[in-house]
C-alpha cells in the first residue's frame, strides 16, 4: 500500500534527550502499536525505536489538543517538569529556524513549522473515524492514499458537531459550549493539509476535498453566529494592554528579581509594541537586520523578516524607530541597556540574534517570556487590582491577557488617535493587504513616511533625539568608548554613539537612574568625572559640571517632502504636545517654527483631500464600467428572439427529417426564427470547468442550457476555437479511451485521474498533451503497436 505524501512538505527536527529506560518503553510501545496496525511502514517503527530521546506523544498533545472530554473518556496527562533559569547554558544552540528534510519515496522534502500540530489534529479525526482509544496513532504513523481518499464529509461533519456541541446530531437548541469556530477551522485546516485530492468536493461524483464540503461550511458560520450572540464557547484570546495596563507591565518586568530578566522582558515588550510585532519575530531578530538609519542619526533600522506575515523578501523592508519621550516606555534607552549588559559576555556576542545569547534558542525565550509574563504579571494582585479599577462592568468576564495583547495595543493605539490611516498600520505591522494582486509587484514596498509616521505615533509622549549640549564636553566618540564600548565593539561607532546618548541622559536623570545597572553607572560616572575638564580648577565648578545633564532630549517632527520623510529636530518651545493638538491650539515659540507647524498640518490636510478625490474617480470608472456591462447584457438580451408557446408546439410536432438538420426543422416550420434561437444562441463553451466530468458533460449533452460541444458546427468551433482546440484533447482521450476499453465515460475518467492523478484542469492537460506527442500513455493505450505507428506518423 502506498504511503501518501502530505502536500506541505517538512517534519519538524525538534527533539529532547532522555534517559535510556524512556527510550526502551518508547520502541516497546511503537513496535506493539506497529502490529496492531496493518497500514504502518517499517521506517516508522525504526524512527519510533531511535527517538527514545523524543518526549513521548501525550507531551506534544498537551498544547495542541483540545481541553474537553467529549471525544475521550480520560485526558491525556502531561508529564511535570521545570524550565531553567534565563541565561543557563545547559543546552547547545539548535537552528529550529531551519526545518530537517525527510525522505519520502527516496526524495527530501520539507515540512512547514505547523506539521506537527496539523498531524495531531488528523490524529485525534482518525482515532474518532476508526473508534480507537486516544493516542492510537503515533506521531511517525503515515496515513496511506486509500485510508485519506476514504475520509467523507459526513463523517468530519459528525467530528466537529461532537467537538463543539458534545454530540453527532445537535438539535435546534443545542448550544457549541465545548468549541469556538476558530477552533473548528483550525481542525478542517488540519485534516485538509493532508488531503490528495485539493479540488472543491463534489456531492454528485463523490470526489475532492471532503473538508470543503458546502454543509461543514455552513455548520462553522452557525456556530460562529452563536458566538456573536454570546450564545457559545468564551473567547480565550488575548485582549489589548489599557495604555495604564502597558506602563504596569513594563515597570513590573523591571522590578523582577532576576537581572537578566528585568532587562531582557522590558525590552522585548516596548520593542515588540514599537514594532506592532508578534513576540515570535520579536525573539527572532537577528543581528544583521539592526544598524544605524542611513539618513536620520537619531534613530536606528530593523528588519523582521521572520514575521508570520512574510513570505517574501519585499513584505519585511528596513523600518524606523525613533526614542520615546517617555523613558520608562523608550525603545531605544531599554535596547541599550540590554546590550551593553549582554555584550559583557562572550556567549552574547557571538550570538545571532539580539534576544538571545549563544546557547539559547528563540523558541525557549518565547516560551519563558510567555510564562513570565502570565504567572509573575498578569496573575498577580497587582495587576488584577489595576485591571479591575479601569470602568470593567461587575458582571462581565475578566479578559484574557497575554503576549499577543502587545500587538494589539500597539495596532490599536495607532489607530485610536485619528492620525494615522489602516494602511499606514497595517505597513507598520506588516501585514499583506492587496499584496496578492499583481499590481502590487511593481511598487516599492520601502515607504518611507507611512513608517516613520506610526513609529512616531507609537512613541509615549512623542518621539524625541538624544543630542549633546552646545556647552557639554563630551563628544560621540567619547560616548561610545566610555558609556556603551561592548555596543560600539559588536555594532561600530555609530550605534554605539546612539545608544551611548541614551544611557549617558539616564544616568544623569534622577528617575531614570534607577533602571541603569549599579556597576554600569559606577563606571559611566567615574569616566565622566576623570574626564570632566575645569577652566579655572575651582572644585566647585567642578562638581556643578559634574551634575549637570550634558545630554538633553529634543522633540523630533516628521512630515512629507517629495514622497519622502523628512524628520527634523526642534525645541521644546516649539513642539506641540498631545493635549495641544487635541485641543487644536498652537503651540508658544518663535514665529517661523509656529507658521511652519500650521504649514505641514495643511499640507497634510490638502493630501488626503487629493487621496479622497481620487478613490472617488476611481469608484465613479468602476460604476460607469459595471454600468456599461449592464447595458450590453440588456441589449443582448432586448435582441434574443421571443418563441411564443405556439412556436414550441411546432417545433416539437414537427416529424423526424432525414437529415435531422436545423434547416429542415427550420423549412418544416416555416419560421426562421426558430432557426436562429438554435443555432446562435446555445454554441458557447462554459468558462471554468472544474473537472473532467463537467468537461465531458459539457462535451456530450452540454450544461446551463448551452448547445452540447460535439453538434458545433464549424462556424461556432470558429468563435470559440482556442478553448475548444485545448478541451478537445481531453475529449480525445476520453473518447479514445472509452472505444478501446469498452467501458462508460465515468470509468474512463477514472482511469484517467488514476493514471495522472488528481490535479487541475492546466497542469492535466500539460501531462496528457506531452504524452499525446510521444503517442500515448501506456496504462492507457492497450495497443502499443498502434502508439507506435502514431508516433512514426508524427515523426515523419
Amino acid at each position: 500500500m502506498p504511503i501518501a505524501k502530505p502536500r506541505s512538505l517538512h517534519k519538524s527536527s525538534s527533539s529532547s534527550s532522555s534517559s535510556s529506560s524512556s527510550s526502551s518503553s518508547s520502541s516497546d510501545d511503537s513496535s506493539s502499536c506497529s502490529s496492531s496496525s496493518s497500514g504502518r511502514s517499517v521506517a516508522a517503527k525504526k524512527v519510533a525505536a531511535k527517538k527514545g530521546a523524543k518526549v513521548s506523544h501525550e507531551v506534544n498533545n498537551r498544547r495542541g489538543r483540545l481541553k474537553d472530554d467529549a471525544l475521550y473518556a480520560s485526558p491525556p496527562s502531561s508529564p511535570a517538569g521545570s524550565e531553567p533559569v534565563f541565561g543557563a547554558q545547559d543546552q547547545q544552540q539548535q537552528p529550529e529556524e531551519q526545518p530537517s528534510p525527510q525522505k519520502f519515496g527516496g526524495e527530501e522534502i520539507f515540512r512547514p513549522e505547523c506539521y506537527p500540530m496539523y498531524k495531531r489534529r488528523l490524529d485525534r479525526f482518525m482515532e474518532y473515524k476508526d473508534k480507537k482509544e486516544a493516542h492510537f496513532y503515533e506521531e511517525e504513523y503515515e496515513y496511506s492514499t486509500d485510508e485519506l481518499l476514504a475520509i467523507r464529509p459526513t463523517t468530519i461533519l459528525r467530528f466537529l458537531c461532537l467537538m463543539a456541541f458534545g454530540k453527532e446530531k445537535p438539535g435546534k437548541d443545542d448550544l457549541p459550549l465545548l468549541a469556538r469556530a476558530d477552533t473548528l477551522k483550525g481542525y478542517k485546516t488540519g485534516i485538509s493539509h493532508f488531503m490528495p485530492n485539493t479540488q472543491q468536493w463534489d456531492e454528485q461524483h463523490q470526489i475532492g476535498n471532503p473538508t470543503k464540503s458546502r454543509d461543514i461550511n455552513k455548520m462553522i458560520k452557525h456556530v460562529g453566529t452563536l458566538q456573536t450572540q454570546g450564545r457559545g464557547k468564551p473567547s480565550k484570546a488575548d485582549s489589548p494592554w489599557e495604555p495604564r495596563e502597558f506602563a504596569l507591565v513594563v515597570d513590573m518586568q523591571t522590578r523582577m528579581p532576576h537581572r537578566d530578566k528585568s532587562l531582557i522582558y522590558p525590552s522585548m515588550t516596548v520593542s515588540q509594541m514599537s514594532m506592532i510585532a508578534r513576540i515570535d519575530d520579536t525573539v527572532k531578530w537577528r543581528v544583521e537586520n539592526f544598524r544605524i538609519h542611513p539618513d536620520v542619526c537619531h534613530a536606528y533600522q530593523l528588519r523582521l523578516p521572520w514575521s508570520k506575515n512574510v513570505r517574501d523578501e519585499r513584505d519585511a523592508p528596513w523600518q524606523i524607530q525613533f526614542a520615546a519621550n517617555n523613558w520608562r516606555l523608550d525603545p531605544l534607552l531599554r535596547l541599550g541597556l540590554y546590550l551593553e549588559h549582554k555584550y559583557e559576555h562572550g556567549e552574547g556576542r557571538r550570538a545571532q540574534f539580539i534576544y538571545c545569547v549563544e546557547g539559547e534558542t528563540p523558541k525557549r525565550i518565547k516560551g519563558r517570556y510567555s510564562a513570565d509574563l502570565r504567572e509573575g504579571v498578569v496573575r498577580t494582585a497587582e495587576f488584577q487590582d489595576l485591571s479591575k479599577s479601569l470602568g470593567m462592568a461587575p458582571t462581565e468576564q475578566p479578559k484574557r491577557k497575554g503576549a499577543h495583547s502587545t500587538r494589539k495595543y500597539a495596532k490599536t493605539r495607532s489607530r485610536r488617535k485619528g492620525k494615522c490611516s489602516k494602511d499606514d498600520s497595517n505597513y507598520r505591522g506588516r501585514w499583506k493587504g492587496d499584496a496578492a494582486k499583481a499590481s502590487s509587484r511593481y511598487e516599492d514596498t520601502y515607504l518611507t513616511y507611512p513608517d516613520a509616521k506610526v513609529a512616531a505615533e507609537l512613541c509615549h509622549d512623542g518621539p524625541v533625539a538624544y543630542l549633546i549640549l552646545g556647552s557639554a564636553w563630551v563628544t560621540d566618540n567619547w560616548i561610545a568608548q566610555h558609556v556603551s564600548p561592548n555596543i560600539t565593539a559588536v555594532h561600530g561607532s555609530l550605534l554605539g554613539a546612539l545608544f551611548g546618548r541614551a544611557i549617558l541622559w539616564a544616568c544623569f536623570d534622577s528617575d531614570a537612574r534607577a533602571i541603569v545597572e549599579h556597576h554600569l553607572y559606577n563606571k559611566i560616572m567615574s569616566a565622566y568625572r576623570g574626564g570632566c575638564p575645569s577652566s579655572s580648577g575651582d572644585q566647585n565648578e567642578q562638581q556643578q559640571n559634574n551634575s549637570i545633564n550634558p545630554i538633553h532630549k529634543l522633540f523630533l517632527m516628521i512630515y512629507a517632502r517629495e514622497e519622502e520623510a523628512v524628520v527634523e529636530v526642534i525645541n521644546n518651545e516649539g513642539m506641540m504636545t498631545d493635549e495641544d493638538a487635541e485641543m487644536g491650539r498652537v503651540p508658544h515659540g518663535n514665529i517661523e517654527q509656529r507658521f511652519f507647524v500650521v504649514e505641514n498640518r495643511v499640507a497634510s490636510v490638502q493630501d488626503e483631500q487629493v487621496a479622497i478625490r481620487n478613490d472617488m474617480k476611481l469608484n465613479q470608472e468602476k460604476n460607469d464600467k459595471n454600468a456599461a456591462i449592464t447595458h450590453t447584457l440588456l441589449r443582448r438580451i432586448n435582441q434574443t428572439p421571443f418563441i411564443t408557446r405556439r412556436q414550441r408546439k411546432r417545433t416539437r410536432d414537427t416529424p423526424d427529417n432525414d437529415d435531422g438538420t436545423e434547416e429542415a426543422v427550420a423549412d418544416a416550420n416555416n419560421n426562421g426564427q426558430v432557426q436562429h434561437y438554435q443555432s446562435s444562441i446555445d454554441a458557447t463553451l462554459s468558462k471554468t470547468p472544474k473537472d473532467l466530468y463537467m468537461l465531458w458533460e459539457e462535451y456530450d449533452q452540454g450544461i446551463d442550457g448551452r448547445k452540447a460541444a460535439r453538434k458545433f458546427t464549424s462556424e461556432e468551433r470558429g468563435r470559440c476555437k482556442y478553448t475548444y482546440c485545448r478541451r478537445n484533447v481531453f475529449w480525445e482521450l476520453i473518447n479514445r479511451v472509452i472505444n478501446h476499453s469498452g467501458c462508460d465515460y465515468k470509468v474512463a475518467i477514472e482511469m484517467i485521474y488514476n493514471v495522472y492523478g488528481y490535479m487541475s484542469l492546466t497542469k492535466l492537460y500539460k501531462k496528457i498533451l506531452a504524452d499525446e506527442k510521444a503517442g500515448g500513455h501506456a496504462n492507457l493505450y492497450p495497443d502499443q503497436e498502434r502508439a507506435n505507428k502514431r508516433r512514426k506518423g508524427r515523426n515523419s
